[in-house]
C-alpha cells in the first residue's frame, strides 16, 4: 500500500536530487533505504527483519492498520496511496524503501491469528471470520512447531486447502437441490455418502446450510449450524459455517461458483473435520 505522503514519488527514469550511492548494494541496504538515509541524514536501516513482525499482537495491530487505511481511502474516494500512513509498529511505509508487505508479516509458532489471516487473504482473497481465524491459526502454529520453521504464504494456503477445502472421506455430496418452502424456509434434498453408506436426505431451515444440516440430522448425524457468513471472492462465493457436530464446535468452508453449493460444501467440510468416533 505505497503511499503519497506529500513528497513527489520516484518515477521510472526519474533521478531524484539525492541519488543512491553505487556502494549501497554492497553495503546490505536497498537503494531506496540508502537514498532515504542520504536525504534525511537518518541512520541507515539494514537487515532483512527490520520491518518484520512475528508477534501475534503486533501482526493484529498491523493488519487492523492496513484495513483502517483502506476504509479511509474508500471513504474519501481515493487510492490508499493518497491517505496519510498510519500503521502501528511501522513508522514508514516499507514499500517506500523497496520492501514488500509479505516481508512485513511473517508467521512462525509465536504468531497469532492476525498474521495468518492477513497472508491468507493476500493470497486467496478469503476474509475469514474472527473465530475461524483463531481456529486456523492453531493449525498453522502446530505446523510451524513440528517443522521448526516459518510458514510462508503459499504453505498457509496449502494448509488451509488441506484442512477446509479438500474433499473428505467421511461425507461426500453426490447431488443436492434446494428451493424455498411454503412460509419462507429453504428445503434441501441431497444424495450423500456418509461413513460408507449412501443416503438420500431432506430437511428445511432458514438458509441452505441450515437446511442441509437438518437433512443430515434427519438421516442420523447430529449436526447443526451455529453461525454462517458469506463472501464473494471473484466469481465464486465462499461460505464459512460454524457447526456443532456431535457436541464438537468447529468450522467448515465451502468455495464454489454457486452459493447454494458453497453452503452445502461448508457443512460437509465441518463434518469431514471430525472422525466417525467423535459423533
Amino acid at each position: 500500500m505505497p503511499r503519497d505522503a506529500g513528497h513527489e514519488p520516484v518515477r521510472p527514469g526519474h533521478r531524484p536530487p539525492c541519488s543512491t550511492s553505487p556502494t549501497s548494494a554492497r553495503s546490505g541496504r536497498s537503494p531506496r533505504s540508502a537514498r532515504a538515509s542520504r536525504c534525511t541524514s537518518a541512520p541507515p536501516v539494514r537487515g532483512d527483519l527490520v520491518y518484520t513482525a512475528f508477534s501475534g499482537s503486533h501482526q493484529d495491530a498491523i493488519k487492523k492498520g492496513f484495513e483502517s487505511m483502506e476504509r479511509e481511502a474508500a471513504r474519501l474516494g481515493r487510492s490508499p496511496r493518497q491517505v496519510p500512513w498510519a500503521v502501528p509498529y511501522l513508522p514508514i511505509d516499507p514499500a517506500d524503501v523497496g520492501r514488500t508487505y509479505e516481508a512485513v508479516i511473517r508467521v512462525n509458532s509465536q504468531s497469532g491469528k492476525g498474521g495468518t489471516a492477513y497472508l491468507l487473504q493476500s493470497r486467496s482473497g478469503l476474509a475469514l471470520p474472527r473465530r475461524l481465524q483463531v481456529e486456523f491459526a492453531r493449525t498453522v502454529q502446530r505446523y510451524s512447531e513440528s517443522h521448526s520453521a516459518e510458514v510462508d504464504t503459499e504453505r498457509i494456503w496449502e494448509l488451509f486447502g488441506s484442512e477446509y477445502l479438500r474433499p473428505g472421506s467421511r461425507l461426500t455430496v453426490a447431488e443436492h437441490t434446494s428451493r424455498p418452502a411454503a412460509g419462507g424456509p429453504v428445503e434441501v434434498t441431497a444424495l450423500v455418502s456418509l461413513d460408507g453408506g449412501e443416503l438420500r436426505v431432506s430437511g428445511s431451515g432458514p438458509d441452505v446450510a441450515a437446511a442441509f444440516a437438518a437433512s443430515l440430522a434427519a438421516g442420523g448425524l447430529a449436526v447443526r449450524t451455529s453461525h454462517l457468513e458469506e463472501q464473494v471472492v471473484g466469481e465464486d462465493t465462499a461460505v464459512y459455517a460454524e457447526c456443532v457436530v456431535g457436541g464438537e464446535t468447529l468450522w467448515g468452508v465451502g468455495l464454489a461458483a454457486d452459493p447454494a453449493r458453497a453452503a452445502v460444501l461448508a457443512v460437509a467440510s465441518a463434518v469431514n473435520r471430525t472422525s466417525a468416533q467423535a459423533v
